[in-house]
C-alpha cells in the first residue's frame, strides 16, 4: 500500500495519531499546499497547535500567486485562528481582502478573527462596512449579525438575520443559526420566532432524509435506558445544572448513558462520566456515526442538552435515535425538529398559552425545571461599600444587552442618580466596544462615567468575587440570564428580572420564584425600574457590615431553596420520564 493510501485510510477512520508521522514524512521537502493543510489539520486535531499553525502558514506561502490561493488562504487563516492566533489570522484575512476584494469570505473570516481576538467593536464596524458591499452574501449576513449583536447593535443584527432568512427561506444552514441568534433580539414576536424554528427543523429533517430505523425489541420490565447527549460535559453552565439530577437520580430505575459530542475532557467531564452508567465519546464523529452509536446502545429515551447552538448536533435527533426524544436545559426555546417529541420546561417559563410556541409537547416540572449546584470554588461574601453608595451590576454575555435592556438599565440609573453600573463581559474590555457602550448610555441620558467595566477574571473564584463589589444585579431582556442569575444569588446579590412572553424572557422569573424572590420579578419596564429603585433605597443606607450580613442571609436562603434542591428536582425528573415512557407503552 502506498504512503498516500495509508494516509487516506487513517484519515477516513479518524486516526489522526497514526496519520501524523506518515503526513510528516510526506511533507518533508514538499510545498504542496493541500498536503501541508492536511498535516496542519491533523496536528490541530491532536492538540499540537503551534506546529499546526506553522504548517498552515507554509501552505499559505506555497499557494501565493496560484489559482488556489484564495481558498487556501481562507482555510489556512481559519486554522491559524483555531490554533489560538486570531491576530495573525486577521492579518492574513486583511491581506486577502486587499488581494481579492471581490471575495466576501475574506471579510467574514476577518470578522470572526476579530471576535476571537476580543475586538467585538471593530468586528461590528467591519460587519457594517462589509454588508454595504455584499448585502446579499449569506455567510456574511450570519457572521455579521453575530458581530453586530456582540457590539451592542442588536437592531442591525436583527435586520441582517431577517434578510438572510428572506434570501434562503428553506435552507437549514441559514435558518438554524438565524433562529438561535434571534433569541437575543428585542422587538421580535415569539410566534414569528417559533415559526422560524419550525421551518428550520423541517428543513433539517428534509436534508437528512428519511430513516428506515425501527426501535429494537425491549425486554419487559427492564430499567429504562436514557441517553444524555451534549457538547457541554465540561466546565460549563449546562454541566452545573445537570449534576444535581445525576447525583440524586433513581439509579435502579434507569441506566444513563452519557454521549459526549465535544472535547477536550476536563475535571467536570470526569465527574459527569462517573455519574453515568455508560459513556460514549462521540467527539469528532459525523451525525450519522453518532446516530449509529446511540441506536446501538438500545436507548429508550434520548435527551438532547444542546438544542440548536453552534456546537450542537441537531442532525442526530432529526434522524431519530430513540423511540422517545426530549430536549432539555441547553436551549432557550423550541428546536422545531419534527422528530423531537418533548421539551422539559415549567409553568412559569412556559404558561398554558405557550403550547403554540413549541413543536414539541411540553412537559412541565413545576417548582422550576432547573436546579443549580453551587460551585465548591464559590468565595466568601464581603462588602466595602460606604453608606449612600449603590452599585448595580450585570455579568451577562454581551450579546444579551439589547436595546430593551439598555432602556431598562438606563431607567434604573436615572431613577437612582447616585448609583453606578458594573458590567463584566469578555469583550467589554475592547476599547472600541467601550466607546460604543458609552455612546448608547449617553444617548439615554446616563453619564458614561457611571458605567464601569470589570476586568477579565483569571479563574472562576475571582469571577465570583467580583459580585462583592455589587449590591443588586440587573437581568437582561428578552434573553434572561440563567447561570449568571444563580451565581449572583449564590453570592448574596439579589437580581431584578423583567418577565416577557417567551421562554427565554421568563427563565429569570422561574429562577427567582424558586429562590423565594418573587418580589424581584417585574412585568414591565416601569415596574423593573420601580423594583430596582426600591431595593436600592433599602440597601443604600446600610454599612458594609450590614450589607455583608444581608448578603449572607440571602445566600443561605438561596442554598436552602427549591432552586438548589437536587433531590427534589431528580424526583420530578425521574417521575416525568417514567410518565412519558408509560404513556408511550400504553398507546403502542
Amino acid at each position: 500500500m502506498s504512503l498516500q493510501d495509508q494516509i487516506r485510510q487513517h484519515l477516513s477512520r479518524g486516526e489522526f495519531a497514526a496519520a501524523r508521522p506518515l503526513l510528516e514524512r510526506a511533507a518533508r521537502g514538499s510545498n504542496d499546499p493541500q498536503l501541508l493543510l492536511t498535516l496542519a489539520r491533523v496536528l490541530r486535531g491532536v492538540g499540537e497547535k503551534e506546529p499546526a499553525a506553522y504548517q498552515a502558514s507554509r501552505a499559505l506561502t506555497s499557494s501565493l500567486g496560484t489559482p488556489g490561493e484564495p481558498q487556501i488562504r481562507i482555510v489556512a487563516a481559519e486554522l491559524i485562528q483555531e490554533c489560538g492566533k486570531p491576530d495573525e489570522a486577521a492579518r492574513h484575512f486583511r491581506d486577502g481582502i486587499t488581494r481579492f476584494p471581490q471575495t466576501p469570505n475574506f471579510r467574514s473570516g476577518l470578522i470572526n478573527a476579530l471576535r476571537a481576538a476580543g475586538k467585538s467593536g471593530e468586528a461590528g464596524d467591519e460587519a457594517i462596512s462589509a454588508l454595504k458591499i455584499f448585502p446579499n452574501d449569506l455567510l456574511l449576513l450570519l457572521v455579521g449579525a453575530g458581530a453586530l449583536g456582540e457590539s451592542l447593535r442588536q437592531s442591525a443584527a436583527r435586520e441582517a438575520l431577517l434578510h438572510a432568512i428572506q434570501l434562503a427561506p428553506s435552507d437549514h444552514r441559514v435558518l438554524i443559526p438565524a433562529a438561535t441568534m434571534l433569541h437575543y433580539c428585542d422587538g421580535f414576536e415569539p410566534g414569528l420566532l417559533a415559526e422560524i424554528h419550525r421551518r428550520a427543523g423541517t428543513a433539517l429533517a428534509k436534508s437528512v432524509g428519511g430513516s428506515d430505523w425501527t426501535p429494537p425489541e425491549r425486554r419487559q420490565g427492564a430499567p429504562l435506558r436514557i441517553a444524555l447527549t451534549s457538547c457541554d460535559f465540561r466546565d460549563h453552565a449546562v454541566a452545573r445544572f445537570l449534576e444535581p439530577w445525576l447525583e440524586h437520580r433513581d439509579r435502579d430505575g434507569a441506566t444513563v448513558i452519557g454521549v459526549s459530542l465535544l472535547g477536550p475532557a476536563d475535571a467536570t467531564t470526569a465527574r459527569i462520566k462517573g455519574l453515568c452508567d455508560e459513556w460514549i465519546d462521540a467527539a469528532g464523529r459525523s451525525d450519522e456515526e453518532i446516530a449509529r452509536l446511540v441506536r446501538a446502545a438500545r436507548v429508550d429515551i434520548a435527551i438532547d442538552l444542546s438544542g440548536l447552538h453552534v456546537t450542537a448536533r441537531p442532525g442526530v435527533f432529526a434522524r431519530r435515535v430513540a423511540p422517545i426524544q426530549i430536549t432539555y436545559l441547553g436551549y432557550a426555546g423550541t428546536t422545531g425538529i419534527p422528530a423531537m417529541d418533548y421539551r422539559i420546561v415549567d409553568s412559569i417559563t412556559d404558561p398554558p398559552d405557550a403550547e403554540a410556541l413549541s413543536t414539541e409537547r411540553l412537559i412541565r416540572l413545576d417548582g422550576c425545571f432547573l436546579c443549580f449546584s453551587p460551585d465548591a470554588r464559590t468565595p466568601e461574601i464581603s462588602s466595602i461599600a460606604e453608606p449612600g453608595e449603590i452599585t448595580f451590576c450585570s455579568f451577562n454575555a454581551q450579546q444579551k444587552i439589547s436595546d430593551a435592556t439598555l432602556d431598562a438599565w438606563s431607567g434604573v440609573l436615572r431613577a437612582v442618580p447616585q448609583a453606578k453600573l458594573l458590567l463584566k463581559s469578555r469583550t467589554l474590555s475592547d476599547p472600541r466596544t467601550r466607546e460604543i457602550l458609552h455612546a448608547v448610555f449617553g444617548s439615554r441620558g446616563v453619564d458614561p462615567d457611571r458605567i464601569e467595566v470589570a476586568p477579565h477574571s483569571p479563574d472562576y473564584r475571582t469571577h465570583l468575587e467580583t459580585y462583592n463589589r455589587a449590591d443588586i444585579a440587573l437581568d437582561t431582556y428578552p434573553y434572561n440570564g440563567t447561570t449568571t442569575t444563580c451565581e449572583a444569588l449564590s453570592m448574596g446579590t439579589p437580581v431584578v428580572t423583567l418577565a416577557g412572553n417567551s421562554h427565554a424572557s421568563r427563565v429569570g422569573a422561574s429562577l427567582l420564584a424558586a429562590a423565594g424572590l418573587s418580589d424581584c420579578i417585574a412585568n414591565s419596564e416601569e415596574e423593573f425600574v420601580t423594583i430596582a429603585a426600591r431595593r436600592s433605597a433599602e440597601i443604600a443606607p446600610q454599612s458594609s457590615v450590614s450589607r455583608t450580613n444581608s448578603k449572607r442571609l440571602l445566600r443561605e436562603g438561596f442554598t436552602k431553596s427549591s432552586l438548589c434542591d437536587g433531590a427534589a428536582l431528580a424526583g420530578r425528573m425521574d417521575a416525568a420520564l417514567r410518565t412519558i415512557w408509560g404513556t408511550r407503552t400504553e398507546t403502542a
